[in-house]
């Protein structure tokens, strides 16, 4: 059976322990379990799920990791309620009732706290139910009202569609079981799909129907020529401390808004993927690399591999840190291009970070700065580039899908390069207007001629 009611047989009144852990193939690939706490023993079916469908998709550690923890919140819920998959396919011919896939849709919206005070609560409700009345209320031992913590849209439409393909591809390997040998076998498909397009469309859109002060654009040439200022090594204003931390810390930021480099690519770049020579740097999607120290929190390559042109300027950035990270000789040890100061190992996606928030805490005037955000000044100064130079469409997607590592179909380009696109717009539109205006024939003496 898909899954066994523990609660019903009496084995427990508490919640299952149910927990996600990392664990290293050989190869250093990391992957993600749901287990038993109690056990240490993976649950069989999110387990097949996860090597079948997500591992297969070449997903990284943590898109993994993120769609056990929704399918967590799912058992959760199907064991509080006494819930089996197994038996509601094969026996009652459906998957999950509306007001169901409504609960769980309430539930994917909760942070991880609110989230397991509520299904405690719901547990205790339900086994505290008298046993002559089949109606549960479940908000009879609900207490006084609480402001509740909840995570954005984009967290809650990520665990639906997980949970929305982990019942997907557990009903459609069921339904393939009875086939041949059910009368009601279609009655079973629309009960099914039915079920999954309920859930599909519990997934929220933005209430907020103007956006246009909400899309992120990339930095104004202004905010460009101040970061050049302050991260000069030798700038009064360079918010770091004197020396390596100064050079390192200039070279990522003009590695990420010259290359359009993502925080994990950047971080994830080796020696032997740089070609001083050639002006060149491979971005690699890689297996886990066994011998990187940060263990299970080492960055990722998200898309495909590309090889791309280094500019004059930023190959001598990168040289002159270079001849700085020489003196770390940890650091032959894992060649990794960015290193910390201390021991030279390679720096953490946290300390990573911190290089921005010590950039905006220090200097005043400068905006929300991120890895995403130089990503989309790229993008818009690129796509400016191209309408000035009259570029065709299909070479400006072409060019930007090959620069950022998206696959030929993926629409990307257009939403990272939209402020560009909406200026492009607005210019065709002024010439429109003068265009109408010119066809206005001249007055003389008040009269049209």
């Amino acid at each position: 059976m898909l899954q066994f009611n523990l609660r019903k047989q009496g084995m427990s009144t508490e919640l299952l322990p149910l927990r996600i852990r990392p664990i290293r193939w050989r190869n250093g690939e990391r992957f993600a379990m749901l287990i038993n706490a109690n056990t240490g023993m993976p649950l069989l079916v999110p387990t097949v799920f996860a090597v079948a469908t997500l591992r297969q998709k070449d997903l990284s550690f943590s898109a993994i990791s993120q769609a056990m923890y929704a399918v967590r919140i799912l058992i959760h819920y199907t064991y509080v309620m006494g819930i089996d998959l197994w038996m509601r396919i094969h026996v009652e011919g459906k998957l999950l009732d509306l007001n169901e896939v409504e609960k769980i849709g309430s539930l994917c919206r909760l942070h991880n706290g609110a989230l397991e005070n509520e299904l405690r609560l719901m547990l205790t409700t339900v086994t505290s139910a008298p046993k002559k009345s089949n109606v549960i209320d479940m908000y009879q031992a609900r207490p006084k009202k609480k402001k509740v913590a909840h995570v954005d849209r984009g967290t809650t439409n990520i665990r639906l569609t997980h949970i929305h393909n982990y019942l997907k591809w557990i009903s459609d390997r069921e339904i393939i079981k009875m086939a041949d040998g059910r009368s009601n076998y279609q009655d079973v498909r629309d009960n099914i799909g039915l079920c999954l397009s309920a859930l599909k469309a519990k997934k929220t859109k933005d209430r907020d129907r103007n956006t246009v002060n909400v899309r992120k654009k990339g930095l104004s040439e202004d905010v460009i020529s101040r970061i050049h200022e302050v991260v000069d090594p030798e700038s009064d204003e360079n918010p770091w401390r004197p020396g390596f931390n100064r050079y390192r810390n200039r070279l990522y930021i003009y590695w990420l808004l010259e290359l359009s480099l993502r925080r994990g690519e950047a971080l994830g770049v080796l020696l032997e993927d740089l070609d001083v020579a050639d002006e060149k740097v491979q971005v690699m999607r890689r297996p886990d690399n066994p011998k990187d120290p940060r263990g299970k929190y080492a960055p990722l390559t998200k898309t495909r591999d590309r090889i791309l042109k280094v500019s004059g300027p930023l190959l001598e950035y990168t040289e002159e840190y270079l001849a700085m990270r020489r003196k770390f000789s940890n650091a032959d040890r894992h060649g990794y291009l960015f290193i910390s100061s201390w021991h030279g190992d390679p720096i953490s996606i946290s300390a990573a970070r911190d290089i921005f928030n010590g950039l905006r805490e220090k200097v005043p005037g400068l905006p929300n700065l991120s890895a995403q955000i130089l990503r989309h000044t790229w993008n818009t100064l690129f796509t400016k580039h191209a309408y000035k130079t009259k570029m065709s469409d299909k070479k400006r997607l072409e060019s930007m899908r090959n620069q950022n590592g998206w696959s030929d179909e993926s629409m990307m380009p257009d939403y990272y390069s939209i402020a560009a696109i909406e200026e492009e717009a607005q210019n065709v539109s002024l010439e429109v207007q003068n265009k109408i205006h010119g066809l206005k024939k001249e007055e003389k003496n008040g009269k049209p001629i």
